[in-house]
């Protein structure tokens, strides 16, 4: 996948394993339930720099920076963006392009003429409400391990109320609390995947499934292997790697 552009070339990766599903749905609110090493980060930025959706002629529905307007990618905290997304996705594939600017500092990748995306702890969360109507979407990665709850009812959905904009989810899941003040559990990423499938929701949010099996790049022995590090019958096995909707409290 290439954007070409002033001598420049912007090189993107083709879709893999179920990252291509995801991308052509046309449900504006995507629930990723996704294992770790499930390849939903590279879906993510691919989601936020070219959009998703099948759309017309070709166009993604659900636009990315490319397209017009900003994406918002928060995360738990700084770290858990920067150590991977900044320094093995953005800068490589971003870095030498004139047309683009990297801020390492206050987190965002700026594609000139076109649009924004802007890497958000949780905690830092209430500057969503300041990029006003050029919000096209944002994505919440590891979901199941903050306050989704708040930040989803007092900043995100009005948010993209205001400017009919997509939403994804994605993490692997959590039984129990999520960082809401109540300790309540399971987290609310997990009580919004099961909502979805007992239908309680409507038809603009769907949940998609994925685990480490589902990526071409690994071999099938070296995820045995990560696998039989686990105790039998471990409760971080089946979250971390198969993101298994556990009952609450275990």
């Amino acid at each position: 996948m290439t954007v070409a552009a002033a001598r420049t070339e912007l090189i993107l990766p083709e879709p893999i394993g179920k990252q291509a599903e995801w991308l052509a749905s046309r449900a504006s609110r995507k629930v990723l339930r996704v294992g770790r090493r499930g390849t939903k980060s590279r879906f993510a930025m691919l989601a936020a720099v070219v959009g998703h959706g099948e759309g017309v002629d070709g166009q993604r529905e659900f636009p990315g920076i490319l397209e017009r307007g900003d994406v918002v990618w928060v995360a738990q905290d700084y770290p858990s963006l920067t150590t991977v997304m900044w320094r093995e996705e953005f800068v490589p594939r971003f870095g030498h392009l004139p047309w683009v600017t990297l801020n390492a500092q206050d987190h965002f990748v700026s594609v000139r003429g076109r649009g924004t995306l802007y890497l958000r702890s949780a905690e830092a969360i209430e500057g969503i409400r300041g990029i006003g109507k050029r919000l096209v979407g944002v994505i919440v990665d590891e979901a199941a391990h903050l306050d989704l709850e708040r930040a989803l009812l007092d900043v995100i959905l009005p948010a993209l109320l205001d400017n009919e904009a997509w939403l994804i989810l994605m993490s692997t899941t959590n039984a129990g609390p999520d960082g809401n003040p109540q300790h309540r559990v399971p987290s609310y990423f997990n009580l919004i995947c099961e909502e979805i499938r007992a239908g309680k929701r409507g038809p603009e949010w769907l949940e998609f499934t994925g685990t480490a099996y589902d990526n071409p790049a690994l071999s099938k022995a070296g995820i045995d292997e990560l696998v039989g590090e686990y105790a039998d019958g471990s409760v971080a096995l089946q979250q971390e790697v198969y993101a298994a909707l556990l009952r609450a409290g275990v």
